[in-house]
C-alpha cells in the first residue's frame, strides 16, 4: 500500500482560537517534511521515555514494623542495601567487648591509711581499758568505722599494746601494697583484692590469730584505687560500634520483598526503603536509561521502515500512525493496571492498527518493538516478550487481511484464540490446575476483544486526520454504491463507463510494476468526477446531436474542459476522499496541452487575433508525483484514443499505446514520477492485454444484418463512433488523438 502526505492546504475561513493556535505552532513543520520527521521522533522518545520512567518508578509503600503487610512487594530492581538489624546486633556484640574504663582514685590509699592509724589507736585504748574482754570487744566494735570480724574484734582487744603495734606495722605495709597493685571499683576487684591481702597476711609469719586479724583489717579497710569512667568507658564501646563495617545484603529484581500476608520486620524496612519504594523517585540513571532505550526503539523502527518500507518512511502522516498506534496500545497497557496478563493487549492492538493504517511490514514492527519493550518492563519477562510477540505478529497477519469493517471481528477472534492458547500453554508448562487455565482463557479472550475494539475505533479516528489511504477506505470507495460513483453514473454515465475502463487498465497496469493497484483502480474511477459539473460538455455524454464546442470559440472550450480538474478536486474534498485520491484528480492531467483546441485556435478558428499561446492551453498541473498518478495519467489518454481505432488489432493497440506513452515522456510529463523504462514498458504490455481482452472483435449472429438495416446504423460496435459529431473526440484528455 502506498502512502501520501497530508492533506494539502485548504480554506482557513472561519478558523477558530484552537485551530489558529494549533496553525501558528505547527507553521515552522510546514511544507518541510524531514522536520515533521524529525519533530515526530523527538515527540515519540519523550512519550516512550515517560511509560519507561513510570515502570522504574514504583508505587509509593507505607508500612511499618509489626504490621501485616496487604500485599506482595517485589523489587523493582537490583541492590545492595545495609542490613540495619544485623549491623546493630554485631555493634552491640563489638560495644559489649569493651571493658569498662576507670580512672584512678588518688586520695584512696590515703584515706585507708588514716582510717588504719584510727582502728589501730581505738584498739590501743580499747585493750588498755579494763573490763572483761567481752566488754573491750563490744565497746571496740562500736567504735572504730568499719566492721570486722568477731575473732578480729577479739584478737585486737585481748592483744597487748607491743602486739597491737606489731600488726599495725604489718597492716599498713599490707594495705598500701595491695592497693598500690589496683583495686576497680568492680565488686568482683574488690573480692580479689581482699582475698589477696588475706593470702598475703598469712604469709606474715605472725601467729596464727594476729595474721588472720591483719588480713581481715587490711580487708575491711580496702577500697577501689580506680573509679568506674562512664564517659571513657562510653567513648570506647562508640568507636569499637563505629569500626564494625554494615552488613551488605543483596537483593535482586523480581526477588519477592515481603509476601501478602507477613508480619513486617526490620529487614523487610530495610529492603523496601533502599529499593526507594518508601520514597520513590527518578535516579539520573534510570532518566538517561529511560532516554536511551526510547532513542533505540525509535531509531530502529526508522532505519527498518526507511530499508524495508521506503514509502512509510517518507510519508509524515504514516509515521504519525505507527508513533500514535504504539503511545496509545503502551497507554491501554497503563490503563488495565493491575490487570493479570496485560502484556497481551498492547502488541496485539498496536501492531494490527498500524497494519490496517500503514503497511504490514510496518505493523510488524512497530509489534516487535512493542513487545520489547513490555519485556523490559514486566516482572515475567520471558513470558511476556513471547507471548505479546506472538500475539502482535498474529494480529498484523490478520489486520492486513480486513477489507470490511466487519473483518475487524475476525482479527478479534484470531487474536482471543491466540491469547488463550498462549497462556493455557504457560499454565500447562508449570503445572497450573484446570481452575487457572479457565480463567486466563476468560483473560486471553477479553484482550482479543478489547485489541479488535481498540483497532478499529482508532483506525476509524486516525485515517482521516493523519490523511492516510488506507486499504480499507479504498475497498469502501470502490464500491458501485458509493454516492459520489452513483451520482457519477447518474449525471455522467458516459464519464463513469470511461473512468471503470481507466480504472481496470490502471490496475493492472500498477500490479505489473509493484505499485498499489487498489489505490490506482480507485483513483481511475474518481479521476474524471469533475467532469458532473458540465457533463453535456464532455463527448462521452453527448449521445448524438449538437456537440456544445461548435458555438464556443476554443479559448472558452479549453477553459471549460480544463475546469473539470479543479471542479473534482473541489468535489473530492467535499466527499472526504483520501488525499492521494485527490492528488491523482489534481495531477491524471498534469501540464499536457489541450492539442484540438489549440490547433484549432492555431488555424485560426473562433476569430482569434493573435496566435494562441500554448500555456493558455494547457493544464495548470502538477504534473504526476506517484507511480499511481502517472498510470491513470496514461491509461486516461489510452481510453480516449483507443475508441478512435476502427479495427483494435493487438498490433495497432501496441503500437498506438505506445505512441501515447513515448509523447508523454517527451512532453515531460512523468519527470516527477519515478517511472522507469522498464516501468514503461511493462505498463504498455499490461495496456495492450487489457485492451485486447476487452476490444476482441465479435462474431456477427444471423439477423444481426437486418437489425442493424431496420434501425439504422445506431447499432452495433461501432455505432458509438459513427454516430459522434466533427468534434466528438473531446473528452477532456489532454493531448488526445
Amino acid at each position: 500500500m502506498r502512502w501520501r502526505g497530508p492533506r494539502r492546504g485548504q480554506g482557513r475561513g472561519g478558523e477558530g482560537p484552537l485551530k489558529r493556535l494549533w496553525r501558528i505552532i505547527t507553521a515552522p513543520f510546514e511544507a518541510r517534511p524531514k522536520l515533521q520527521r524529525w519533530a515526530l521522533a523527538v515527540a515519540t522518545t519523550l512519550l516512550v521515555a515517560v511509560f519507561l520512567w513510570a515502570h522504574f518508578l514504583p508505587p509509593k509503600v507505607r508500612l511499618e514494623v509489626g504490621e501485616i503487610s496487604p500485599k506482595e512487594i517485589r523489587a523493582p530492581r537490583t541492590v545492595t542495601y545495609v542490613d540495619t538489624e544485623a549491623t546493630e546486633r554485631l555493634r552491640e556484640e563489638a560495644a559489649a567487648k569493651v571493658p569498662p574504663q576507670f580512672k584512678p582514685d588518688r586520695e584512696a590509699i590515703r584515706e585507708a591509711e588514716r582510717a588504719l592509724s584510727s582502728l589501730f589507736s581505738e584498739a590501743k585504748r580499747v585493750a588498755s581499758s579494763g573490763g572483761s574482754l567481752e566488754e573491750k570487744t563490744s565497746m571496740l566494735a562500736r567504735n572504730i568505722a568499719v566492721s570486722l570480724p568477731e575473732g578480729a574484734l577479739r584478737t585486737l582487744a585481748a592483744a597487748p599494746p607491743s602486739a597491737i603495734e606489731q600488726m599495725e606495722g604489718y597492716a599498713r605495709s599490707l594495705l598500701r601494697s595491695v592497693m598500690e597493685a589496683g583495686i576497680k571499683d568492680l565488686p568482683k576487684d574488690i573480692e580479689r583484692a581482699k582475698r589477696e591481702a588475706q593470702r598475703r597476711a598469712r604469709g606474715l609469719g605472725l601467729r596464727s590469730d594476729y595474721a588472720r586479724c591483719v588480713g581481715d583489717v587490711v580487708a575491711a579497710l580496702l577500697r577501689p584505687t580506680m573509679l568506674y569512667d562512664p564517659q571513657a568507658t562510653q567513648a570506647m564501646r562508640a568507636e569499637a560500634a563505629r569500626r564494625v563495617k554494615p552488613v551488605l545484603r543483596r537483593i535482586k529484581a523480581g526477588e519477592i520483598v515481603i509476601r501478602r500476608g507477613e508480619q513486617v520486620t526490620q529487614r523487610h524496612l530495610d529492603e523496601i526503603e533502599a529499593l526507594g519504594l518508601t520514597h520513590p523517585r527518578l535516579g539520573l540513571g534510570q532518566i538517561m536509561a529511560g532516554l536511551l532505550i526510547a532513542s533505540l526503539v525509535v531509531f530502529l523502527l526508522g532505519a527498518y521502515l526507511k530499508r524495508a518500507d521506503p514509502q512509510t518512511f517518507a510519508s509524515t502522516g504514516a509515521l504519525a500512525a505507527l508513533s500514535i498506534s504504539g503511545l496509545l496500545a503502551l497507554g491501554g497497557h497503563e490503563l488495565l493496571g493491575q490487570f493479570p496478563h496485560r502484556f497481551l493487549f498492547p502488541a496485539g492492538m498496536g501492531g494490527a492498527t498500524a497494519a490496517v493504517l500503514t503497511t504490514a511490514r510496518a505493523g510488524a514492527a512497530v509489534a516487535l518493538l512493542l513487545s520489547a519493550l513490555l519485556a523490559f518492563v514486566s516482572p515475567a519477562h520471558g513470558v511476556a516478550g513471547l507471548a505479546s510477540s506472538v500475539s502482535g505478529l498474529i494480529g498484523v497477519c490478520l489486520a492486513s487481511r480486513v477489507a470490511r469493517r466487519a473483518d475487524f471481528l475476525k482479527v478479534g477472534g484470531g487474536l482471543a484464540l491466540t491469547n488463550a492458547s498462549l497462556l493455557v500453554a504457560a499454565d500447562m508448562a508449570v503445572g497450573e490446575p484446570a481452575s487457572v487455565m479457565m480463567g486466563d482463557v476468560a483473560w486471553g479472550v477479553t484482550y482479543g476483544a478489547l485489541s479488535a475494539l481498540a483497532v478499529a475505533v482508532v483506525t476509524w479516528l486516525l485515517e482521516r486526520p493523519l490523511g492516510l489511504t488506507t486499504q480499507l477506505r479504498l475497498l469502501e470507495l470502490s464500491s458501485p454504491d458509493h454516492p459520489l460513483l452513483r451520482r457519477l453514473a447518474e449525471e455522467a454515465p458516459g464519464t463513469y463507463h470511461s473512468s471503470v475502463l481507466v480504472s481496470e487498465l490502471a490496475a493492472a497496469a500498477s500490479e505489473a510494476i509493484g505499485a498499489d493497484p487498489l489505490l490506482a483502480r480507485v483513483g481511475g474511477l474518481y479521476h474524471d468526477i469533475g467532469k458532473m459539473k458540465r457533463p453535456q460538455y464532455f463527448v462521452e455524454n453527448q449521445v448524438g446531436g449538437e456537440n456544445i464546442h461548435d458555438r464556443l470559440n476554443p479559448s472558452l472550450s479549453t477553459k471549460i474542459i480544463i475546469s473539470h480538474v479543479k471542479d473534482g478536486v473541489e468535489l473530492a474534498k467535499k466527499y472526504k476522499l483520501p488525499p492521494a485520491i485527490v492528488d491523482i484528480i489534481a495531477q491524471h492531467h498534469g501540464t499536457t496541452l489541450v492539442q484540438y483546441f489549440y490547433h484549432e485556435a492555431a488555424n485560426g478558428k473562433g476569430n482569434e487575433k493573435e496566435r494562441p499561446r500554448e500555456e493558455e492551453f494547457r493544464y495548470p498541473g502538477p504534473k504526476p508525483r506517484s507511480k499511481e498518478a502517472a498510470i491513470i495519467m496514461l491509461a486516461d489518454s489510452v481510453e480516449a484514443a483507443v475508441r478512435t481505432l476502427d479495427e483494435p488489432t493487438p498490433a495497432r493497440l501496441e503500437g498506438m499505446v505506445k505512441a501515447i506513452i513515448e509523447s508523454r515522456l517527451k512532453d515531460g510529463q512523468l519527470d516527477e514520477s519515478d517511472l522507469t523504462f522498464r516501468d514503461l514498458e511493462r505498463i504498455k504490455e499490461a495496456f495492450v492485454k487489457v485492451l485486447s481482452g476487452m476490444l476482441h472483435r465479435r462474431i456477427p449472429y444471423p439477423g444481426q444484418e437486418e437489425v442493424v438495416r431496420e434501425h439504422g446504423e445506431g447499432v452495433g460496435p461501432k455505432a458509438h463512433r459513427r454516430a459522434r459529431p466533427p468534434r466528438a473526440r473531446i473528452s477532456g484528455r489532454g493531448g488526445g488523438p
